[in-house]
């Protein structure tokens, strides 16, 4: 009788454990990313939410709100356990207007805590949505640049931005406010770039990443390099190799 009752005392106690360990040892909530950091957007501009979990991530949902209104932009529950998950999101889809929102993510892991329904961590951050670009006035009138040399764009904007600058090829040639509030850049036009490939471009970014750009209609003026031989022998390089 004695030894019944110990045994039926002994598994109640390894139930008992076993039931802390399952759904009290793990209360850690998935950690949450938002990027790009940013407190001004626009539609076109991708963001991605990271969640990350020891157990494995269950769901993750995404959602925007503005001015009450709460619209789902995604909602996805992972058939398979992700110890992290990264999704990629806009706001073409969102209809929201110009002016402040909010974005709120969640996401719950696998975890058996909380009698099966995992731990959930939540976050949010407060934007402005932008959809108007900066307004861009080239302001030099003549370009005239000599191949190898370099050319020069004076122009204005309309508000502060993020960059701004002229791209030749594909290369970006930042740009630089004066003290006068007009801006100022200067640009090559390379030695090794054919005539009819040298179109440079002047654009602006704002800091919701709304984009203008302006071609600038400059007369490209060839030039011809000399172009001088010189013969090594095969001897001099030996010499001069390290042993």
């Amino acid at each position: 009788m004695k030894k019944a009752v110990f045994a039926t005392i002994l598994l109640l106690a390894c139930a008992g454990a076993a039931g802390w360990y399952f759904f009290l040892t793990d209360q850690t909530p998935p950690t949450l990313a938002l990027s790009p950091e940013a407190a001004f957007t626009s539609p076109a501009r991708e963001f991605t939410v990271t969640a990350e979990d020891g157990a494995g991530i269950k769901r993750l949902e995404i959602m925007v709100e503005q001015e009450g209104r709460r619209k789902t932009l995604l909602d996805k529950t992972y058939a398979t356990p992700l110890r992290r998950v990264a999704e990629t999101f806009s706001l073409k889809d969102a209809k929201l207007k110009d002016g402040p929102f909010a974005v709120h993510i969640s996401a719950t892991d696998r975890s058996i805590s909380n009698f099966g329904k995992g731990n959930t961590s939540a976050a949010g951050r407060a934007m402005t949505l932008d959809t108007t670009p900066p307004a861009l006035s080239l302001d030099s009138l003549h370009h005239n640049v000599r191949q190898g040399g370099a050319g020069a764009a004076a122009y204005s904007l309309s508000e502060d931005v993020a960059a701004s600058g002229v791209t030749v090829g594909e290369t970006f040639y930042p740009g630089y406010k004066t003290s006068a509030g007009r801006y100022f850049c200067l640009f090559p036009f390379p030695y090794d770039m054919a005539p009819k490939d040298f179109n440079p471009v002047l654009s602006a970014e704002d800091k919701a990443g709304n984009r203008t750009a302006v071609p600038i209609r400059a007369r490209a003026i060839p030039r011809k390099f000399r172009n001088d031989k010189l013969n090594v022998p095969d001897s001099f390089l030996k010499r001069i190799r390290p042993q």
